[in-house]
């Protein structure tokens, strides 16, 4: 039986990588993503750098190689998966590495070509396969939008410590990431800032606890944090997937150093890692977590109304004995109903590969169910609105909502006032709202017109207001935030 194309071209990958020392090819795949990071000369776009390559067979014809961070991932778990430990060979020219990334670039297109599920699709516009899309479009952005991070950070820290202090006596967020790791949480935030700084300045990815430690910031502490966020290849690797590496982005080596195999992983740990850190500590236990977070996010929220419009202007709608919207709001010439969703989707969707299965099953979980309590609203109220959908999860383009109303488990039809908008974005909207209100009723009226039209152009409100002329978020920049993140700084910096 004729072998397939994408199981010549797999083949062909698999043992380019089997040729190299497992830590000496993860290292140089690590330095590749500070590369994608920092390298302004070969950048083409936000964290995709370009090489030109020529195959050993025809060293005269060269052709452009694309670099992206989230490959690197895919290459990295290629190789541990199918390393050879017998191997010592290293690699000793840029040619050597370009190769096994044009190895796996042919790889994954001969693989999306073969795919049953991704040809059945590409004849039209199917909503399975634009929901599958959408899943992998997530990452790309998230990866070339690195500096969010530290916005996001601010955001997550604030939620967290101020409402879960005030609402919920039951979920001590200290104690339990105290007794995950051994350390404070704002100790583990101050280490992973730390390595990343390191990691960042040396453009190094091997990291020494020993070397690297200082007076405020010491051995014992970085060894915690590295143990918990890291895996040993040399062990079981029962249950690893690519999306391991999001959760521990360090593998430890045999002289009890770490290589952290992508910086940008580094960086989104930093982002989120006292949410996850508590989030895993409740896995085996309930939902008890994410519903606490579900309030603390409506407290935010209601936090952000009470701060940038008149308390006349909004109010809590009482859901009844039906399920309603959280929110009516009057906001200048707008009437708005909002429904808040706090759920963040699952990691197998969050990839190249994505899991449209998983995709599907959040859009069934939250969109749907949103769009759902939105209509009774309305329809309860007898008039029509405009309709939020608040997402704390900044993963999915604002177009993506529109697919929903196309799979069955949707009863309800497009009026086109239903938008999809994350928690950056509404903070955005708000300051505009207060300090510019012609700017606010621009943005809201291209809003109405690009969501009526279904415009292929981008509908997100954060590329409206860029394309306005304005893109920071202001609100994250005040120092109840921002202090957060200097705190980690100052840390860091001082001796």
């Amino acid at each position: 039986m004729k072998k397939k194309k994408s199981m010549i071209s797999r083949d062909r990958f698999i043992a380019s990588i089997q040729i190299y020392n497992i830590y000496d090819l993860l290292k140089h795949l690590s330095i590749l993503s500070i590369e994608c990071l920092f390298n302004k000369d070969k950048k083409i776009a936000s964290s995709v750098i370009m090489e030109n390559f020529s195959l050993p067979t025809n060293r005269y014809k060269r052709k452009p190689l694309y670099i992206t961070p989230w490959n690197l991932i895919d290459i990295v778990y290629y190789s541990v998966l199918y390393r050879n430990d017998m191997n010592n060979h290293v690699i000793e020219s840029r040619e050597q590495l370009l190769y096994i990334i044009a190895a796996y670039t042919s790889f994954s297109a001969e693989k999306e070509s073969e795919s049953s599920f991704i040809n059945k699709q590409y004849a039209g516009s199917d909503t399975d396969f634009l929901l599958y899309v959408f899943g992998f479009l997530g990452e790309q952005v998230r990866f070339q939008t690195p500096l969010l991070v530290f916005e996001n950070y601010c955001r997550e820290k604030y939620i967290l410590f101020k409402f879960s202090s005030l609402i919920d006596n039951e979920i001590n967020i200290e104690n339990i990431v105290q007794s995950e790791i051994g350390l404070a949480s704002d100790k583990v935030s101050i280490v992973l800032f730390y390595l990343w700084g390191i990691i960042s300045t040396s453009r190094s990815c091997i990291i020494n606890p020993h070397i690297i430690a200082k007076k405020n910031i010491e051995v014992e502490t970085i060894e915690a944090v590295l143990h918990y966020y890291s895996i040993d290849i040399t062990e079981s690797l029962e249950g690893l997937s690519r999306q391991t590496f999001y959760a521990k982005p360090f593998i430890k080596m045999k002289d009890n150093s770490y290589l952290c195999i992508n910086i940008f992983l580094l960086l989104f740990l930093f982002e989120n890692s006292t949410y996850w850190i508590i989030r895993n500590y409740f896995l085996t236990k309930g939902q008890k977590f994410i519903n606490a977070f579900g309030v603390y996010f409506e407290q935010y929220t209601e936090e952000l109304f009470n701060i940038y419009l008149d308390s006349t202007t909004f109010q809590r709608i009482d859901e009844g004995l039906q399920k309603r919207a959280d929110w009516i709001l009057i906001i200048g010439n707008y009437e708005i109903l909002v429904e808040q969703k706090s759920a963040l989707a699952g990691i197998k969707a969050k990839q190249q590969e994505s899991d449209f299965n998983e995709t599907k099953k959040y859009v069934i979980r939250n969109w749907i169910k949103a769009i759902t309590q939105l209509s009774k609203t309305q329809e309860d109220y007898g008039k029509k609105y405009i309709k939020w959908i608040l997402t704390y999860d900044k993963y999915y383009q604002a177009e993506a909502l529109e697919y929903a109303f196309s799979l069955p488990e949707c009863q309800i039809e497009d009026d086109g006032y239903y938008w999809l908008i994350s928690i950056d974005e509404l903070e955005m909207l708000l300051h505009t709202y207060k300090f510019n209100h012609a700017l606010f009723k621009d943005v809201m009226e291209v809003k109405i017109s690009l969501e009526i039209s279904k415009s292929r152009d981008g509908r997100s409100l954060s590329m409206i207001m860029q394309k306005l002329g304005f893109s920071k978020n202001e609100h994250i920049k005040q120092d109840i935030f921002q202090h957060l993140l200097k705190d980690v700084e100052y840390a860091v910096l001082s001796t």
